[in-house]
């Protein structure tokens, strides 16, 4: 199964928040309400959160939701 750039990205800034805070994944889906599964297949690739999912955990993480988003800015034209 190939990772799309944006999925690898997310997941990358989705465990090194929480590592940051020195959350378990059990205590991440605990404070962003979800279930544990979920938080392991966000952080493995196997699942790509929806929007809904993407500004919860960014709110119980304290980090604005475009930091889960790759910058697609970088190598553009202007």
């Amino acid at each position: 199964m190939e990772i799309s750039a944006s999925v690898q990205h997310y997941r990358a800034t989705l465990r090194r928040c929480r590592r940051d805070r020195e959350w378990s994944q059990v205590e991440l889906a605990k404070r962003a309400g979800m279930n544990v599964n979920t938080i392991r297949r966000f952080e493995s690739g196997e699942r790509e959160p929806r929007v809904g999912q993407m500004v919860a955990l960014a709110e119980v993480l304290e980090v604005p939701a475009h930091e889960f988003l790759p910058d697609t800015t970088k190598g553009s034209k202007s």
